[in-house]
């Protein structure tokens, strides 16, 4: 796993609940919070927990830094491969454009549509045929929102750290509020 941060093999972790382990299924990575199984942790990793092994640990507080430096750099990605293709410039003299961040919006709107008609039909995608049709719109949709932070030179990674420490302490994001009567079912 390509990190800016230090990783350490498990043997080595603290078992004080601030560290992140990383658990590997198949080629897929998934990062836990240390502190919901804290001690009992050596039980989990026994138990199997439906994974191959767990591989690394990190410091919690870095947890939200990664994520927001590796979108950030997806979206520099995108954006670069969607002005190299073209999509940023005249067709007919190659002069930078300004795009209509409207039809951007739009675009997104509409790999969701085509991402719900593919769930909906239970498809396979034309273009990516082993793949879910839902997988592969949700792709184009992300890319096409990466394209338009990038051409708009927006901190989409920022903004995702930050909204989703603001969604996890949000009261009607709880699920005792949820479960009330009138509370969000979705």
């Amino acid at each position: 796993m390509n990190s800016p941060y230090a990783w350490l093999p498990i043997a080595t972790a603290p078992r004080d609940g601030s560290w992140f382990f990383t658990k590997v299924e198949g080629e897929k990575e998934y990062p836990y919070d240390v502190a919901k199984f804290d001690i009992y942790l050596d039980d989990f990793v026994k138990a199997g927990c439906g994974f191959d092994h767990v591989t690394h640990w990190r410091p919690a507080e870095m947890a939200g830094a990664d994520h927001g430096i590796a979108i950030n750099l997806f979206t520099l990605d995108v954006h670069a491969a969607q002005v190299a293709a073209g999509w940023w410039s005249n067709l007919e003299t190659g002069e930078p454009i300004k795009r209509d961040v409207g039809e951007l919006l739009c675009l997104v709107h509409s790999e969701i549509s085509e991402a719900m008609e593919g769930h909906r039909k239970s498809l396979m995608d034309d273009k990516l045929p082993h793949r879910p049709m839902i997988e592969v719109e949700l792709a184009d949709a992300i890319i096409r929102i990466a394209d338009l932070a990038g051409g708009l030179g927006l901190d989409l990674g920022g903004a995702i750290t930050e909204k989703m420490a603001y969604n996890a302490k949000r009261e009607d994001h709880k699920l005792e509020v949820r479960r009330a009567a009138g509370g969000k079912a979705y």
